[in-house]
């Protein structure tokens, strides 16, 4: 089993608020390769934003997954995984 670390979670984390960019819906994939391992996150979320008075777009506070699927490859073969959206959710900042 591949065990997703902590330095990997904050990368994909920030490759997903970097996606999401100023939107409050995302479906799409963002993807990755750390040490000949391609990592494919691929999800529906709901974002959730913190907003003050004047703002539209405040900055991230949540993330609300409707569907997704995190995979793991080397070379051509699938490596089970023990990636987790909720541990994820921690790692936004």
């Amino acid at each position: 089993m591949y065990t997703v670390s902590s330095e990997i979670y904050d990368h994909v984390a920030a490759l997903l608020v970097d996606a999401i960019a100023d939107k409050g819906f995302f479906s799409g994939s963002i993807a990755t390769c750390r040490d000949e391992v391609y990592m494919r996150l691929t999800a529906t979320v709901v974002v959730y934003r913190n907003t003050g008075a004047g703002e539209s777009r405040g900055a991230i506070a949540d993330i609300v997954p409707v569907w997704w699927e995190f995979h793991t490859l080397c070379g051509s073969e699938e490596i089970i995984n023990d990636f987790s959206f909720a541990t994820l959710r921690e790692h936004l900042a």
